[in-house]
């Protein structure tokens, strides 16, 4: 039996995004910068993409890793 995927959350991206800088790169080929983070409750890996603007996070796309 195969388990549903469910949907980010808010909460969850928060997580990642409050991940330590020393783990966000920039991806030149997008002009975004990542993180990907493991998150701490269910164990699942997930890749958060998105622009800062004045200290501003403006645009954010979250994607769960395959594995």
């Amino acid at each position: 039996m195969r388990m549903r995927m469910r949907d980010i959350t808010r909460s969850e991206i928060r997580e990642a995004l409050g991940a330590p800088r020393s783990r966000h790169f920039f991806n030149t080929k997008h002009g975004r910068t990542n993180v990907r983070h493991r998150l701490s409750v269910s164990g699942r890996t997930i890749v958060v993409s998105y622009e800062e603007r004045v200290e501003q996070t403006v645009m954010v796309n979250a994607v769960r890793e395959k594995g």
